[in-house]
């Protein structure tokens, strides 16, 4: 990049394929995703970036597992490195828990546009990322399905 560069723009809007909200429902749970684009600002230089926000719902008993809509979309606990585009055209992001418990698996979440309003989601967990049976005796979570259909709500 040259030394004088202060903002990396998406001009050609390459991001805006991802932006809305999203829907989608795996292994009983409901998924909501809010994805937004915006500036974010650094010291040396400025550049557009995609965050996101999610809920997730057990639909059998209602309850909410996790809810980041409460957390500012620029957050960078909430995005990780933010939404990235990898050179095979799919995007990812780092899947961090929020919840303050070991017993959650991490890893990347891969996004793949299918059309204007259908995203497909896989879940790759970080190798080493699993508790073990010791550190979780009653087991672990996954809350990121393996893979899921998103569809566009908004």
């Amino acid at each position: 990049m040259p030394s004088s560069l202060d903002y990396v723009k998406d001009i050609n809007d390459i991001l805006d394929p991802l932006v809305g909200k999203w829907s989608g429902i795996a292994n009983g749970k409901s998924y909501e995703l809010n994805i937004e684009k915006y500036r974010e600002n650094s010291a040396d230089f400025a550049m557009d970036i995609l965050g996101k926000q999610h809920k997730i719902i057990d639909l059998n008993t209602d309850e909410v597992i996790e809810d980041t809509f409460n957390v500012s979309i620029r957050s960078k606990r909430l995005r990780g490195h933010g939404i990235t585009q990898g050179r095979n055209g799919n995007w990812f992001y780092d899947f961090f828990q929020l919840k303050s418990s070991e017993c959650y698996i991490y890893g990347n979440v891969f996004i793949t546009k299918i059309d204007d309003n259908t995203l497909k989601l896989f879940f790759q967990q970080y190798g080493s990322s699993q508790p073990t049976q010791e550190d979780c005796p009653s087991g672990f979570n996954q809350l990121y399905p393996d893979n899921m259909i998103l569809t566009r709500v908004e």
